[in-house]
């Protein structure tokens, strides 16, 4: 008798196991106690669940509405996910058969309406996901959720919060409210979140906020980012350590707005209209280690900065000096970007309190001058960057004593003119990158004194592109005898005698000489487009001492087409003097023209005198060319060049009756049709301006008529004097 109750006992436990693993036929899988029923096309929850279910994944599905029914009693589930569902109401008990449940994501859903009592009989929720939906209010849907820990509610169009919506949810940390359209908070709608921990509120139309009471002792984050808020938020805890008001509307900064927050570490204003910062608004938060003031209207690097203060970033506002003393002497300051400003000066010893810098960055200023003492005794300095500054001038001791300097950048320094008065490589023996891309002055004047470099062993880069370089010392090899990188591409290099050195070591060694191509030779015209790795030695010619003629003296020589009147050593290569002086150039034009009769008018000659503005030439007293005079059957014409052309541009053309005509031409203005009552409107008659444009065609005046049409009387007219006009070529004298 035993032994029957006995295989009873176990034919039933088998038969409940084998119902347990018995897996719902509108599910993907329930494996390892996961029901996966996600992209199934199900419109309603499958209710044959396996018992012993603990996640159930219905994302991605057509689900509309979770009501009392929509689950059938599973004790055991802990997660539930339905997110990317057209779920559009959570009505009343919804989740009552789920009393173990721990986790729900309703993610992505079109949520519109939550039943105050839709999560009653749920007392274990911890997490709670009901972003991306379109909810609008929020009053006593969460008052039944004593246990719930994160609430996120983002990206939804909530416009109000009131002081009861959380008043039951005590052991809430992270509470997520961005990109909403609040507009309104009560001053109590915080008070009863003691262990509140994260508050994302950015994104929402606030602009102004009461003072809030936060009953949370233990508030960390707070953001209220793009907020369109005038003014600092206040009465916030001691123990706020980040606080986030970035792309606001706030213009000033009080010296009292941060009193209260004591252990605050992280401030983030960027993106503000902030002008003014009070002379103590930082100096008391003793535990501030990052100020973010990019994108504001700050005129100076503020005042009274902490001497705790680790990183500064001071980008795109409108500061033009950089003051003595901004600093104090027990600075732990190690990261200050002021790039994008508009510095016009740096006074000598201004950083000269920040021994713990490491990275300071200057780049997109306006500096003219790095005067001396400007870059001193910042021992712990390890990346420089001064690049896109008008720079003309390094002062002597401008750089010194930069013993941890590693990356220095000063790329796209196009200045016309650089004066180099110290070798400023002796103070960085540790360099390893110096970046000097597009920077043809700075780099043909240190190529100059480069000689003069002690060899520094742990320089591993050098970038020359774009610099206009026609040869390089062969001095580079041994002031950087450990160097992996020396990237020369993009310069007209001549392939002489002076460049075989160079040739010999791209042949001898692994450096690396080009960042995009490699470098070729750009004159003689003999071995141009070459590379000069592959260059024979026998074709590096002779190095020519002589003095080749400029491009704009060529071009000049083009035009006119006077190979003998015209001589090279008559012209300097120097171009426009640079006080860019401007003179003015006349030209005389001596021809015979026609009265209305047809009768030509030989007596009396006709000048026409054109004046223009020239930048000055350097040109001898012998430079200019004699008058001109060509004569052909139909006229006589006379040119008198009194100054040299302007540089880079063609000599005056003729015709000079087009050329007038030219000048004077003014654009009409458009007209328009006026109404009766004086407004303007359309053209009525639109068939009559067609009729204008093929008149115009019409008469369009050829020398050939191919279409057979008689030439109206004014392009015969136009023709005869286009005729008349004989362009003179300078002949020799």
């Amino acid at each position: 008798m035993n032994a029957i109750l006995v295989a009873i006992l176990i034919l039933l436990v088998t038969l409940q196991c084998v119902e347990s693993q018995k897996c719902s036929t509108r599910c993907r899988s329930c494996f390892n106690n996961i029901a996966d029923c996600s992209q199934k096309s199900l419109v309603n929850p499958p209710k044959d669940f396996p018992a012993d279910t603990r996640i159930i994944i219905m994302d991605r599905n057509f689900l509309r509405v979770f009501g009392r029914r929509s689950f059938q009693i599973l004790k055991s589930v802990e997660v539930l996910k339905a997110s990317g569902n057209r779920i559009r109401v959570i009505r009343t008990h919804a989740f009552k058969n789920l009393p173990s449940v721990m986790t729900i994501d309703l993610t992505s859903n079109k949520i519109s309406k939550i039943y105050p009592r839709a999560f009653e009989g749920i007392k274990h929720v911890k997490t709670l996901t009901l972003s991306n939906n379109k909810l609008k209010e929020i009053s006593n849907i969460f008052d039944k959720m004593p246990t719930l820990n994160t609430l996120n509610l983002a990206f939804n169009v909530i416009v109000r919060i009131s002081s009861s919506d959380f008043i039951n949810n005590t052991q809430l940390h992270y509470l997520d409210l961005r990109n909403n359209k609040i507009t309104h908070i009560d001053p109590e709608a915080f008070e009863t979140l003691v262990k509140l921990r994260y508050l994302f509120l950015n994104n929402n139309p606030l602009v102004e906020l009461p003072d809030m009471q936060f009953g949370s002792m233990v508030l960390q984050l707070v953001d209220f980012s793009n907020c369109k808020l005038t003014a600092v938020p206040k009465t916030f805890p001691p123990a706020v350590r980040d606080l986030r008001l970035v792309n606001n509307k706030i213009q000033r900064i009080n010296n009292t707005d941060f009193v209260n927050i004591t252990n605050l570490k992280l401030l983030a204003l960027n993106s503000n209209k902030i002008r003014t910062i009070g002379y103590k608004a930082f100096s008391h938060l003793e535990n501030l280690q990052e100020i973010w003031l990019r994108d504001n209207k700050l005129a100076n690097i503020p005042y009274g900065l902490p001497d705790n203060l680790r990183k500064l970033y001071i980008d795109s506002n409108i500061i033009y000096e950089i003051e003595n003393n901004l600093f104090g002497n027990d600075s732990k300051l190690d990261y200050l970007t002021v790039q994008g400003n508009r510095l016009t000066k740096i006074d000598s010893n201004a950083f000269r309190g920040l021994k713990f810098l490491k990275y300071l960055n200057l780049q997109g200023n306006r500096l003219k001058v790095i005067k001396e003492r400007t870059f001193v005794d910042l021992k712990n300095l390890s990346t420089l960057t001064i690049s896109s500054n008008p720079i003309e001038e390094i002062e002597l001791g401008a750089f010194k004593n930069l013993k941890n300097l590693t990356f220095l950048h000063m790329s796209y320094i196009t200045s016309e003119k650089f004066n180099l008065k110290d070798n400023f490589l002796t103070a960085m023996p540790n360099l390893q990158k110096l970046d000097l891309m597009n920077s043809p002055k700075l780099a043909q004047s240190l190529m100059t004194i480069i000689a003069d470099t002690f060899p520094m062993k742990k320089l591993k880069e050098v970038v020359l592109t774009y610099n206009d370089l026609q040869s390089l010392p062969a001095e580079l090899k041994n002031v950087f005898p450990e160097v992996q990188a020396v990237t020369v591409d993009g310069n007209m290099l001549v392939c002489d005698k002076r460049l075989l050195w160079l040739n010999k070591w791209m042949k001898s060694s692994d450096v690396k000489f080009f960042s995009y191509e490699p470098p070729q030779c750009a004159m003689p015209y003999e071995v141009k487009g070459q590379l000069i790795k592959d260059l024979p030695e026998e074709q590096f010619s002779k190095v020519v001492e002589e003095e080749r003629p400029s491009l704009d003296y060529a071009a000049f020589a083009a035009a006119m087409k006077a190979k003998d009147t015209l001589k090279e050593e008559n012209w300097d290569d120097s171009g426009v003097e640079d006080t860019e002086e401007i003179i003015k150039k006349k030209k005389t034009i001596t021809s015979s023209s026609k009265d209305k009769s047809g009768k030509e008018k030989n007596d009396e000659p006709t000048q026409i005198s054109i004046t223009t503005e020239a930048r000055a030439m350097k040109t001898s007293p012998t430079s200019q060319p004699s008058p001109t005079t060509m004569t052909t059957a139909a006229r006589t014409t006379t040119v008198s060049l009194t100054t040299a052309p302007r540089k880079g541009r063609r000599p005056w053309s003729i015709p000079i009756r087009g050329r007038r005509r030219r000048l004077h031409r003014r654009k009409r203005p458009k007209r328009h049709h006026k109404n009766k009552d004086g407004r303007k409107g359309k053209r009525r008659n639109r068939s009559r301006d067609g009729k204008k444009r093929k008149r115009r065609r019409r008469n369009r005046c050829s020398d050939q008529d191919g279409n057979g049409r008689k030439m109206s009387k004014r392009c015969r007219k136009r023709l005869r004097a286009q005729k008349s006009v004989v362009t003179p070529i300078l002949n020799e004298p």
